[in-house]
């Protein structure tokens, strides 16, 4: 008990880190998303893998999203593990967004967890463990990829190296066992850490059993077994990815993957979401997907390993003064080499150091270290744990650098899996790994002399290294009502939702599939079928011709959504089209629905649903010739328009947001919301005589307009920061408009 108390209290410590560093996003779970474009699709896919699940798994690839195409789930990561972990939330009945929410949260304190057990187990300490969890849990790199739930996910990759060196120590078939699991659990919570940590795994293996030379042949009988087994179960899982490769020419080109292949540079880069380094460099000057910065600290660990562990001389206090120089030195060196601009230090008005380059820094760097050498070379009695670690450090960096080396490069050309790798800069991962492991061997030999005065304050400096910058996007979760609709509508056949591409909007479609799972011709993924990238390059057409619905029609729809709101720039096109593909019969108008500041419009293919007229509302063709005119329609709902501010940037250290709202049971007051909700001023309502001309249908409305200016940013709120609009009708029914991103 005393053993699962230790295990429960450390993962509960990550826990609680995660929530700190991600705040607000616990209290604000239902809407709550780091954008509304790759979070909203893993929500799909999340929420797709438990569907399927427990209704029927049969179908679990062929999901009904890009119909008519194959596996549309092998387009991208399956998740099948996190949905495993998610599974209790989802019988629950927790909402989609809620349940990616919270394997967002928890996979930032289970890949703690997982470096704190490899640490553990490599050093025999809970403390470095806990400090090294930190250090890889919190990495910036991790922060830099919030959309992507699978990197987030982390933990399985320490988990797996950790079981493999117990089984090394301890090899039975419980432990063979717990090292197939973590090596199949990893694999099924995110395909390329499968490709990345077996691979490393595998190059382990063979290391520790050149250096060890075992005969025993138990020993590599429960290793084969519970490894093969491991990788025999993901074969299932991976060849629908190898149908739909060979059937679709699914495949990164040489140059996707060398312009996502990093160089030396872009590990000192690092990323605009990390509070501690990412003012360093303008973020416009660095490649997106490539900041792979560990941070300083654990670097610092690492060589405190090789300089202090076993080291017992405490005696030579010049030593230490050299290494906190050293140290120093480093700091600015790296400061210099990474930031465009001087970089000044005053107190009380006077210049102390100045930094523009790294030269003059690093060349006093150097000396020192000389220096320090010359009066002790460190006695380096570190265990080959440590060097497992530096294995793993050498297989990510080198991993990393994509085609510009012949590692990644020989994979990319003879081995069909990673050719849809994009990004080899994510090898990196697996150098985190590594480094969380060293670092921890830095962490106890530094922790020798008063362990728990050493252990706060090395806790301290981690948590003040890995500190991220997030700010958080909310959508809009309630269910339109043309979807309540599409969810009962009895019909054959596929719909499509117009505008095929524009802004986030597929991303948008996915949330909303996962309150009726019908089949659709949309879908955003890693990859597409060739139907869909037809559709694609037909919407961008200048001219919407009747190709258009033979082609929709040949695919299967049977009915069409037009989001008139959300046409934006294809609002011409779009409507030229919908009236002369109605006048030749081949489209039907069947009814509307109110959408978020226009109608959702919806038509049948005639070719593919002879029946549809049974859905025709005719008392709402009024609507339809409105809309097709570009005049607004009745809206029985809560809506409105934010005027200001327009730029995501504010000028000034003022905020001014205005601008209207109508109901038709009149408003009640507007509130701006600021921070995720954590802040909330009431504006002034104003009268907007032109708003009310042009939607004459709401009399209860006497003042349409609101304006509130905010005379500097409150304590509490970042600089980077949201802003959401909420209107209180008359009845007290709350409505918030779509959130917007701003600096300030």
């Amino acid at each position: 008990m005393k053993r699962i108390g230790r295990e429960i209290a450390a993962f509960g410590f990550f826990l609680a880190i995660a929530i700190a560093f991600t705040w607000p996003l616990a209290i604000r779970l239902s809407t709550g998303t780091s954008d509304l474009g790759d979070p909203l699709l893993n929500t799909w896919i999340l929420d797709w893998d438990l569907h399927a699940a427990t209704h029927s798994p049969s179908h679990l690839y062929q999901a009904p999203i890009f119909y008519p195409g194959k596996y549309p789930i092998a387009y991208s990561e399956n998740l099948f593990g996190i949905a495993i972990i998610a599974l209790p939330f989802y019988l629950a009945g927790c909402p989609p967004l809620v349940i990616y929410n919270l394997m967002f949260i928890l996979g930032f304190a289970f890949c703690g967890y997982g470096a704190y057990v490899l640490v553990r187990i490599a050093t025999g300490s809970s403390a470095a463990g806990i400090i090294a969890g930190v250090l890889y849990a919190f990495v910036p790199f991790r922060f830099d990829h919030m959309p992507h739930l699978q990197i987030i996910w982390g933990g399985w990759l320490p988990l797996m190296l950790a079981a493999l060196l117990h089984y090394w120590k301890h090899s039975t078939w419980w432990t063979a066992a717990g090292f197939g699991t973590a090596l199949l659990m990893n694999g099924l919570s995110n395909v390329h850490y499968f490709l990345f940590g077996t691979l490393a795994i595998a190059i382990t293996i063979f290391v520790l059993a050149f250096v060890d030379r075992r005969f025993d042949w138990k020993f590599w009988l429960r290793l084969a077994v519970a490894g093969g087994l491991a990788v025999a179960l993901m074969i299932p899982v991976l060849w629908p990815y190898k149908v739909v490769s060979e059937l679709y020419k699914l495949k990164r080109e040489p140059d996707e993957v060398l312009w996502g292949s990093a160089n030396w540079t872009d590990w000192l880069t690092p990323t605009f979401a990390s509070k501690t380094y990412g003012d360093l460099i303008p973020a416009e000057k660095t490649q997106p997907e490539r900041h792979l910065f560990p941070g300083l600290f654990v670097l610092f660990l690492t060589v405190a390993a090789i300089v202090r562990y076993g080291d017992e001389d405490r005696s030579r206090p010049l030593l230490r003064a050299l290494d906190i120089a050293i140290v120093a030195l480093a700091i600015v060196s790296y400061w210099g080499a990474i930031t465009p601009s001087k970089y000044i230090l005053r107190l009380w008005g006077i210049r102390i150091l100045s930094v523009s380059s790294s030269d003059l820094p690093f060349t006093l760097l150097l000396l020192l270290v000389f220096i320090r050498l010359l009066i002790q070379r460190p006695v380096v009695r570190l265990p080959r744990t440590f060097w497992i670690g530096v294995l793993w450090i050498a297989i990510g960096l080198l991993g990393s650098f994509g085609v510009h080396t012949f590692f990644h490069s020989m994979l990319y050309h003879r081995i069909q899996a990673f050719q849809s790798i994009r990004v080899p800069a994510r090898w990196a991962v697996i150098a985190y790994v590594g480094l969380a492991l060293t670092a921890g061997f830095g962490a106890a030999a530094l922790m020798r002399r008063k362990r728990a005065m050493s252990f706060l304050v090395l806790l301290a400096i981690a948590i003040f290294d890995m500190r991220p910058r997030v700010r958080w996007e909310h959508a809009i979760v309630e269910i339109d009502p043309v979807y309540r609709w599409l969810r009962d509508a009895q019909y054959r056949g596929a719909y499509v939702e117009l505008p095929v591409e524009e802004g986030n909007a597929q991303a948008l479609y996915l949330l909303s599939h996962t309150f009726h799972h019908r089949l659709t011709l949309n879908g955003t993924s890693g990859f597409e079928p060739p139907t869909h990238w037809h559709l694609r390059e037909l919407s961008f057409e200048k001219q919407w011709t009747a190709e258009m619905t033979r082609y929709i029609a040949k695919l299967g729809a049977s009915i069409v959504i037009v989001h008139d709101d959300w046409l934006r720039g294809q609002t011409e096109k779009v409507h030229g089209w919908l009236r002369s593909e109605i006048a030749a019969g081949r489209l039907i108008f069947l009814r509307r629905f109110d959408h978020r500041l226009g109608g959702d419009f919806v038509f049948g293919v005639a070719a593919n649903c002879a029946d549809c007229p049974r859905f025709s509302r005719p008392e709402q063709r009024a609507d339809l010739e409105r809309m097709l005119s570009g005049q607004p329609v009745y809206l029985n709902r809560t809506f409105g328009v934010v005027d200001f501010p327009r730029e995501e940037k504010i000028p000034g250290r003022n905020l001014t947001v205005s601008g209207w709202a109508l109901s038709p049971n009149g408003i009640r007051e507007v509130d701006i919301l600021l921070h995720s909700a954590t802040r909330r001023y009431r504006a002034t309502l104003t009268d907007r005589g032109d708003v009310q001309a042009k939607f004459p249908w709401y009399p209860k409305v006497s003042r349409a307009g609101y304006t509130i200016t905010i005379p500097k940013r409150p304590r509490g709120v970042p600089k980077y920061t949201d802003m959401q609009v909420e209107i209180v009708d008359g009845s007290g029914a709350r409505t918030r408009l779509p959130d917007r991103l701003i600096e300030w």
